[in-house]
């Protein structure tokens, strides 16, 4: 089942994969969107983790205001964005090599 880039968060602007990743047919962009996705989900899960933890170690003593609060989650969001744009953790590049050759999407490399 192909996947649809119209629907929920994967969307449809540019993509820049890191060298050597060869993404071209609109189902390999949308297969490299779906892992991109899931990567900034790991990054976002895996920072909220970092700053809980900090908070329990450190007792955290600064104001839980509303303000506060969305202050700190659009500095998190920036954070992911900023792992992100600097070629993120390699998770997504990984991912969408093996479920694009299993899935024939991509080809493997060894066939190359």
């Amino acid at each position: 089942m192909p996947i649809d880039s119209t629907r929920g968060v994967l969307g449809t602007g540019d993509i820049n994969p890191p060298p050597g990743l060869r993404v071209e047919t609109p189902e390999q962009k949308d297969l490299y969107r779906a892992t991109m996705e899931f990567e900034r989900f790991f990054v976002q899960h895996m920072l909220s983790g970092m700053k809980n933890a900090s908070k329990a170690i450190g007792g955290d003593e600064t104001s839980s205001d509303a303000g506060t609060s969305t202050y700190n989650d659009m500095a998190q969001d920036q954070m992911v964005q900023a792992v992100l744009d600097g070629g993120g953790l390699g998770l997504a590049a990984v991912m969408y090599q093996q479920i694009g050759e299993n899935t024939g999407v991509v080809p493997r490399k060894d066939a190359a």
